[in-house]
C-alpha cells in the first residue's frame, strides 16, 4: 500500500529558481521516484506565483497541485499596530481564511499518512490539519528563523532599527519554540539546526537531519572555457541583499581594477534598482532567470557573501552538484560540511574574498581541483533518491 503524503509549501515549487522552491521540489521528486502518493498545497504570494509550462504542468498533475493566493506584503500600518500585540508579524502575514478552507477541503476529500509542513511560515495551519486529519504531522525546518533576525539585529548599527529587529526576533523565537513542540516529528535540513532545535524540543518528538538532494550525473560537468563570477539568490531576502551590496562596495572595485576582463553576473528575484549602477564595471544584472540550473552551468565561480542567516544555502549544494567552485563566508556555508580549500573556498573579509578570487583567476589547476572535489562531495552526500529513501524510513518509524 502506497504511503500517502501531503506537502504544504510556503511558495510554489515552480519556478524552481530559488533555494526554497528547490528544497520543496527536491523532496517531492525524491518521494515520487520511490512510489509515494504525494499531493502538494502551497501559498502563492505577490513575489512567488506558480509558473505553468510543459515541465511544471506534468509535475502538478502528478501531485494534484493546488495553491491559494496570499497577500503577504509588508505594510507599514500593519507592522506598526503589530508592535502593540504579542504576535509575530513575520508569521501573521501568512494566515488567511481562504488557505484554511482549502486545506480543510483537501483533508475532507483525502486520507493521508503524513502531512509535511515546509518552513515555519506554514505552521499556523497545524491546528486545522489536526482537526481534520489523523495523519502524523511533520515539520520540515529550512532555517532556525529567529536566528536570522537575531544575527541581522546584531550587525545593524541604527539603534531604533536594531531594537525593532530584536523585538521581531524575540517574538519569532517564542512562536518557533512553541509550535515545533506541537508536531509529531521535526526534519532539519542541517545537523546544526537539528542540534539547536533539540535544545528546546520535547524529548518525545522524533527528529532527523536530511539535507536537500539533487539528481546527480555520473561524472562532473564540462566547465565553461571563459572564467566568470556569479551570484544567484532572491534579492528581496535581506541577507542576500545586504551581503551582495557589501561585496560590490568592498570587494568588486578591487577585482575589477585588477582583472578588467572578468565579468560578474547577478541573477535573482526582485533585484533593487540601485545595483544597476555597477553595470559599467562588468556587472551584468540578469534579473529573475527562468532556470537557475542553466544559469549556474553557464558560469564558473559562485560567490556567497552572506553574513547572517540560518539553515543551508541550497544554491551552494546545487552549484557543487554541477562542479562549480564556491567562494562563501563561513555563515553562508553553514550546515555544509565541506572543507575549505578542498571542496569550497571560505572568505569572511574583504581581503580574503579578494585573495580567493584572485587565486582562482590566476591558478586554473586550483579551480579544476576544487570543481572535481565539489562534484564528488555533492554526489556522496546529496544524491536525491537515497535521501528520499531515508525520509520514508523515518516516516515509517513514526
Amino acid at each position: 500500500m502506497k504511503l500517502k503524503v501531503l506537502q504544504i509549501c510556503s511558495q510554489p515549487p515552480f519556478p524552481d529558481n530559488n533555494g526554497a522552491s528547490k528544497a520543496f521540489l527536491s523532496v517531492a521528486n525524491g518521494l515520487l521516484s520511490i512510489g509515494v502518493d504525494l499531493k502538494i498545497l502551497s501559498y502563492a504570494t505577490p513575489a512567488s506565483q506558480p509558473v505553468f509550462n510543459e515541465s511544471s504542468n506534468s509535475f502538478y498533475e502528478k501531485t494534484a497541485y493546488s495553491y491559494v493566493n496570499i497577500e503577504n506584503r509588508v505594510k507599514s500600518i500593519d507592522a506598526f499596530f503589530n508592535l502593540f500585540s504579542k504576535k509575530s508579524y513575520n508569521i501573521s502575514r501568512f494566515v488567511t481564511k481562504e488557505f484554511k478552507d482549502r486545506l480543510r477541503q483537501i483533508l475532507n476529500e483525502n486520507e493521508f499518512d503524513i502531512i509535511q509542513f515546509e518552513t515555519l511560515f506554514t505552521t499556523p495551519y497545524l491546528e486545522t490539519a489536526r482537526e481534520f486529519s489523523n495523519a502524523k504531522m511533520v515539520y520540515r525546518s529550512h532555517n532556525i528563523e529567529h536566528l536570522i533576525w537575531e544575527r541581522r539585529a546584531k550587525i545593524t548599527k541604527n539603534p531604533l532599527k536594531k531594537r525593532y529587529l530584536n523585538l521581531l526576533a524575540k517574538r519569532l523565537k517564542a512562536f518557533e519554540k512553541k509550535v515545533v513542540n506541537d508536531f509529531d516529528a521535526v526534519i532539519s535540513i542541517t545537523e546544526i539546526d537539528d542540534k539547536i532545535q533539540k535544545e528546546y524540543l520535547n524529548p518525545g518528538i522524533k527528529t532527523i537531519s536530511i539535507p536537500v538532494g539533487f539528481d546527480m550525473a555520473e561524472q562532473n560537468y564540462p566547465q565553461p572555457k571563459d572564467l566568470s563570477l556569479f551570484f544567484i539568490g532572491a534579492l528581496d531576502w535581506a541577507p542576500n541583499e545586504q551581503g551582495l551590496n557589501w561585496f560590490l562596495n568592498n570587494v568588486w572595485e578591487d577585482i575589477f581594477k585588477k582583472y578588467p576582463k572578468i565579468k560578474f553576473y547577478i541573477a535573482g528575484r526582485n533585484i533593487p534598482a540601485y545595483f544597476q549602477k555597477w553595470a559599467d564595471k562588468n556587472v551584468e544584472i540578469c534579473g529573475e532567470v527562468p532556470s537557475s540550473s542553466e544559469f549556474i552551468q553557464q558560469h564558473s565561480i559562485m560567490l556567497v557573501p552572506l553574513f547572517f542567516g540560518s539553515g543551508i544555502r541550497v544554491k551552494i549544494v546545487e552549484a557543487m552538484s554541477f562542479g562549480k567552485v564556491v567562494i562563501s563566508t563561513k555563515i553562508g556555508a553553514e550546515g555544509i560540511f565541506s572543507k575549505d580549500s578542498e571542496q569550497i573556498l571560505i572568505a569572511n573579509s574583504k581581503e580574503e574574498f579578494i585573495k580567493k578570487i584572485s587565486n582562482c583567476i590566476t591558478n586554473p589547476d586550483l579551480t579544476k581541483n576544487i570543481s572535481e572535489n565539489a562534484f564528488n562531495f555533492a554526489k556522496e552526500n546529496y544524491e536525491n533518491r537515497n535521501l528520499a529513501k531515508k525520509l520514508v524510513a523515518f516516516y515509517n518509524s513514526l
